[in-house]
């Protein structure tokens, strides 16, 4: 196992950690806002960690098809993961609509298709920039979520924050599944 792979297995186990501590909040809400602060401190080293394995495997030469499959495997997990937790928690639904996350789970489970039926052609299908944009909007939402019920309930300027938050990530959701298709369908047609 390289040290890229590691790092996503270790990213994996950490986003599994979060999981658990939105799950705990979701029982004790009354008790206690610590596993909410926790949860998003385990998300933000998730995130920013995949900066970390892309790293790791262009500088030690250790690029590997797992790699390349496993890496945005745990993007999506953690964030489709925070996303869909974070409906438990008020008022996390009223501000992004689980339609939003439906979008954003349907967009995942497409381009992740397109990109297996690539892979497994032997056509490397990396991220694009949309792809880049879409995550990066999709990070901020997932940590929105969680940081505003802990500590910034009823703040204006957050509360429209976690909502316009949620509107660009439709956009940019949207938009990065079609180029992604678009592009996916271009490569396996001439691969035939």
């Amino acid at each position: 196992m390289t040290l890229a792979n590691k790092i996503t297995l270790g990213r994996f186990l950490l986003s599994l950690v979060s999981f658990v501590a939105l799950t705990l909040w979701g029982e004790w809400a009354a008790v206690d806002q610590t596993l909410l602060v926790v949860a998003y401190v385990i998300f933000l080293v998730v995130a920013l960690s995949d900066m970390l394995d892309g790293w790791a495997a262009r500088r030690y030469g250790e690029v590997t098809e797992v790699g390349r499959i496993a890496d945005p495997m745990v993007d999506k997990i953690a964030v489709c993961g925070v996303l869909i937790l974070t409906q438990r928690v008020a008022p996390i639904p009223e501000l992004v609509p689980t339609w939003i996350i439906v979008v954003v789970v349907v967009r995942e489970f497409v381009v992740t298709g397109i990109r297996a039926a690539a892979e497994a052609k032997g056509i490397p299908f990396p991220a694009n920039i949309w792809g880049k944009l879409k995550a990066f909007t999709q990070n901020v939402l997932a940590a929105a979520s969680i940081i505003y019920p802990a500590h910034t309930i009823g703040v204006p300027w957050c509360t429209w924050f976690v909502r316009i938050s949620g509107w660009i990530v439709v956009l940019t959701t949207v938009v990065s599944g079609w180029v992604y298709v678009r592009q996916g369908m271009r490569v396996l047609k001439s691969k035939g």
